[in-house]
């Protein structure tokens, strides 16, 4: 039988969590972007990202924000 070698508990998380994190940002700007597009009236030369919050839909980009 043999055993193969699992690196720590601890180190496994980070790696997880990095690997993440190096995703969570081309995810935001893609959900922001679609929202972007799809929304009437929303000129992102005139509003912030964050205000795509507001309205009946702002529940998309507060998700987008956790």
């Amino acid at each position: 039988m043999t055993s193969t070698d699992c690196p720590p508990l601890a180190e496994r998380i980070t790696k997880s969590l990095l690997g993440y994190g190096v995703l969570a940002g081309p995810f935001y700007v893609i959900v922001a972007a679609a929202q972007a597009v799809l929304r009437d009236g929303y000129d992102p030369t005139r509003h912030s990202v964050s205000q795509l919050a507001n309205g009946d839909f702002g529940w998309i980009q507060v998700v987008n924000f956790v």
